[in-house]
């Protein structure tokens, strides 16, 4: 007997479930329930979309678990920001000692 723990057991248990005579408020119930599995599945795919383009954004971090990559990237910017400022001090230092 079917139990719905795979897709065809699932589309078998559907299409028996749309042959039922069921009370408008029924079918409006677990329309609502299948609408919100579907946009949790879609928050979850662009969730998911976002930690992998971080990933490939954060150097020497490929097969990180999310909260270690999370903490990689935060250095990994501030590594960065520290860059930034030291080449911003030294070509302010280079612009003042060339002449115009």
């Amino acid at each position: 007997m079917a139990k719905g723990r795979t897709r065809w057991s699932r589309a078998i248990l559907a299409s028996r479930l749309s042959r039922l005579k069921l009370p408008k408020e029924v079918k409006k119930a677990m329309n609502e329930l299948v609408n919100r599995k579907q946009e949790s599945q879609r928050r979850l795919l662009v969730v998911q979309k976002k930690v992998r383009v971080l990933n490939l954004l954060t150097s020497g971090c490929r097969k990180l678990s999310l909260p270690n990559l999370v903490e990689e990237a935060n250095d990994y910017i501030l590594a960065l920001e520290m860059q930034v400022r030291t080449m911003s001090v030294l070509a302010e230092l280079l612009a003042g000692v060339v002449p115009p």
